[in-house]
């Protein structure tokens, strides 16, 4: 298990993998407590899909 971190916010939440190592989720920003989509690639960089 691993710490997936936040888009700044105070939690996230990881959803599913797949088979090529990407994680998806939804994270926290601090913009007012609104939430974000992410994708996390297989070397760990995150990309907010909203």
């Amino acid at each position: 298990m691993s710490d997936l971190g936040t888009l700044g916010g105070n939690r996230s939440e990881a959803y599913g993998i797949n088979d090529a190592g990407q994680v998806v989720g939804r994270s926290a920003t601090t913009d007012n407590g609104q939430e974000h989509a992410f994708i996390i690639g297989p070397r760990w960089r995150r990309h907010d899909r909203s």
